[in-house]
């Protein structure tokens, strides 16, 4: 809303918003930082989980590979879409950082990484091991 209102100018989100919100209405330039990640979750209450039959369980935990895959592919797909929508329908430019800029941008955001981690840290999440697993998945799935 503060967007199409005119109150801030920009933003930082993933790529799929341009369309479904219509953001590229309004954002006439795109910065690709390849730094927005797609988490997804198929959740449940732990007491609702307790009732069902175990091979129903079983059947759930089984799929969480198959659903992973599907929705990182209907992720992929559907903010291509976006992006293409942008372009043709609304003249969004697209801008891709150089990697010197790109090291730039890592190490501004570098600060909100690690104060995330501390805070999952506290929680018993581990913190740097998720981050580290993004970062080996990233590299090795980009283009």
């Amino acid at each position: 809303e503060a967007l199409q209102k005119g109150v801030v100018q920009g933003l930082f989100s993933s790529l799929e918003v341009l369309k479904d919100f219509k953001f590229a209405e309004h954002c006439k330039y795109v910065t690709i930082t390849d730094t927005v990640v797609y988490p997804f979750s198929v959740v449940m209450n732990m007491d609702s989980w307790k009732k069902l039959p175990k091979d129903v369980q079983k059947v759930m935990d089984d799929m969480a590979r198959e659903q992973s895959e599907w929705t990182g592919s209907y992720m992929d797909k559907h903010t291509d879409e976006a992006i293409d929508w942008s372009k043709k329908t609304q003249g969004v430019e697209f801008i891709a950082l150089s990697a010197e800029e790109k090291a730039k941008w890592d190490a501004l955001l570098e600060p909100l990484t690690a104060n995330w981690i501390s805070e999952v840290k506290a929680k018993g999440i581990p913190g740097e091991a998720i981050v580290a697993d993004m970062k080996a998945l990233t590299k090795k799935y980009s283009n």
